[in-house]
């Protein structure tokens, strides 16, 4: 049985060794229900990197049973015939093929849809408000288009996997077989870190420390938005709040917008992490905040909330599926004065009651309750359409 997964999301490659930024096991849960005699053939974005510092803080996902085709260069429009070619020319003898959102993935559902081949859509984003809201002209002028087929992958799939329990089905809905299912991999936890939270909290004094991960180069991901609750906290008297921020890109834009506001002081630019350096920071912050202007089901949260971390995000995407909505805000036009109103509403108390909730929430997502839940689900899809 020949067996394809197709992305546009770029992995990295060094040396004959092949790397994901998130997890080891990320491409291996698609061998769910596949022998020793099927093949499994991943499409994916490649970077080639040029040493070994560069892959160092991601994840060996080379595996003999996969094997790595590069998918052209997505961003540049002058290669959208060439991946439609590709597709073309890799479906002609698939069996089955695993679709994640993108372009790609919409020319190749095309093609699936015509020939009959079966799919399963792999939905982890909500496509339209992660174009729409680009900083990039022709990235958002592509968002009605991508949208369009995008929900056309997902309505027509045979099967189809979501990372979010309700969000995700409601706006992009399918009429084959479904699953939500967060694709989390690792959550750490143990009580020791909800007796660690509270007592961190009990000693709160002065400075409050607020903490993000998320690219800096990207107006998506919504720092700005903390940055200018910040200023406005600080125009009310209140300056015992320190932002730090975590992730890759230049952080240019927000640092000029931290000295425009006069709140340079309280910003602080970590860079990118590794995973395990991360979790390490999540015990020294005092509140985790996700501002994203659009999101599918954020797994830093749920890192977060592991942690006993009170957090404090925009109300996009799969996010209320997570957090409560008292500490949750939208993106109408008032999100500032209600974010300030938020952070100035936590007390100890409410940090208190919000560590104990997000602590108990992050055990529904165990990994090896959602491995299970995956595993019986994709290997149910590759033997109804094995050929007998």
């Amino acid at each position: 049985m020949d067996v394809i997964y197709i992305q546009d999301q770029e992995i990295d490659h060094y040396n004959g060794q092949f790397y994901h930024s998130k997890s080891e096991h990320f491409f291996s849960r698609f061998l769910a229900g596949l022998n020793e005699n099927d093949t499994l053939t991943v499409y994916t974005g490649i970077i080639n990197r040029n040493c070994a510092q560069e892959v160092a803080k991601y994840k060996d996902v080379t595996n003999p049973r996969i094997t790595y085709k590069q998918v052209p260069e997505f961003r540049n429009p002058k290669n959208l015939l060439a991946i439609n070619r590709l597709m073309k020319r890799v479906l002609k003898d698939a069996d089955f093929c695993y679709l994640r959102s993108g372009i790609a993935a919409s020319f190749a559902s095309t093609i699936c849809l015509k020939k009959h081949i079966p799919y399963m859509a792999v939905v982890n984003e909500d496509i339209f408000r992660n174009t729409i809201a680009h900083s990039r002209l022709l990235v958002r002028l592509s968002a009605y288009p991508l949208s369009y087929y995008t929900h056309r992958m997902v309505r027509e799939a045979n099967y189809a996997c979501y990372v979010t329990q309700d969000y995700l089905q409601s706006n992009y809905p399918c009429k084959g077989k479904s699953l939500g299912c967060s694709d989390i991999e690792f959550l750490d936890i143990n009580e020791l870190s909800l007796t660690k939270r509270l007592n961190k909290i009990q000693k709160q004094e002065g400075t409050i420390v607020l903490g993000t991960v998320g690219s800096v180069d990207t107006e998506l991901k919504g720092q700005d938005t903390i940055i200018k609750a910040l200023a406005k906290l600080k125009a009310e008297g209140f300056t015992n709040y320190i932002f730090q921020m975590v992730g890759t890109g230049k952080p240019n834009r927000l640092r000029n917008l931290a000295a425009e506001l006069g709140i340079a002081n309280q910003i602080e630019f970590l860079g990118e992490f590794k995973h395990d350096d991360v979790q390490k920071w999540f015990e020294t912050i005092d509140i985790y905040v996700h501002p994203s202007r659009s999101e599918g089901l954020p797994r830093t949260i749920l890192e977060a909330m592991t942690k006993a971390v009170p957090c404090i995000c925009s109300s996009v995407g799969g996010i209320p599926e997570l957090i409560d909505g008292d500490s949750l805000f939208a993106y109408n036009g008032t999100e500032i004065d209600t974010l300030v109103n938020i952070i100035k509403g936590f007390s100890k108390d409410k940090m208190e009651f919000e560590a104990k909730a997000n602590f108990e929430r992050s055990k529904n997502y165990e990994p090896k309750l959602l491995e299970q839940k995956r595993t019986v689900f994709f290997a149910q899809a590759i033997n109804e359409f094995r050929k007998k």
